[in-house]
């Protein structure tokens, strides 16, 4: 893929926000960056690929994230017990953060465990549909990529599809912390949840 042969239309400036918050998640100093960027389109700066170009670019750094948010120097997450790794972080701050928490980013992975979404592809597809309107360009979201608004949208879905594959009362499920949602999955039998009335 050569950025100087483009064809079609311009990289947008949402997707080179989506690609320096990439960058800067994956820690990747500026001659990483830009040799990542040559290698992938002989492009000197983001802003001469074009728009497909761009989100197969976002898809590539995102994948790479993916596998390497685990083993990043990221802060665990509190909500991780035992210092366990977490699949995703969040760094924001709890009230008016725009900025994923760590307790969002943990409560989605619960969920993802819960309902059984073996694979990144399933969440990835579910957190398309959940954020198209807030993002209505075609640009892959990870989940450490996630706004507070975002992830809030994400986990509302998914606690609504968990209740509903297990005919459970989606108040209660809300009601949980995310230690007591994680217990759901330890001891399923053992946990007695009020089915839904009809």
């Amino acid at each position: 893929m050569n950025a100087r042969n483009a064809i079609g239309e311009p990289i947008s400036t949402k997707q080179i926000m989506a690609i320096k918050t990439l960058q800067s998640k994956l820690q990747m100093n500026d001659d990483g960056y830009h040799a990542a960027l040559w290698e992938f389109a002989e492009a000197g700066s983001c802003t001469e690929l074009s728009k497909s170009q761009a989100t197969k670019f976002i898809s590539d750094l995102s994948n790479k994230l993916n596998k390497t948010a685990p083993y990043s120097s990221t802060p665990q997450s509190p909500a991780s017990p035992g210092g366990a790794p977490s699949r995703y972080t969040g760094n924001g701050k709890n009230g008016r953060s725009k900025h994923l928490t760590p307790a969002r980013a943990n409560r989605i992975e619960i969920l993802e465990d819960l309902l059984g979404w073996t694979g990144e592809e399933k969440l990835t597809k579910f957190i398309k549909r959940q954020v198209a309107r807030l993002r209505p360009e075609n640009i892959l979201v990870h989940v450490n990529m996630l706004s507070n608004k975002e992830a809030s949208k994400v986990i509302i879905g998914m606690q609504r599809v968990f209740c509903d594959d297990r005919k459970l009362d989606y108040e209660k499920i809300n009601m949980l912390g995310n230690k007591q949602l994680k217990e759901i999955g330890n001891s399923r039998p053992r946990v007695k949840m009020v089915k839904r009335s009809k």
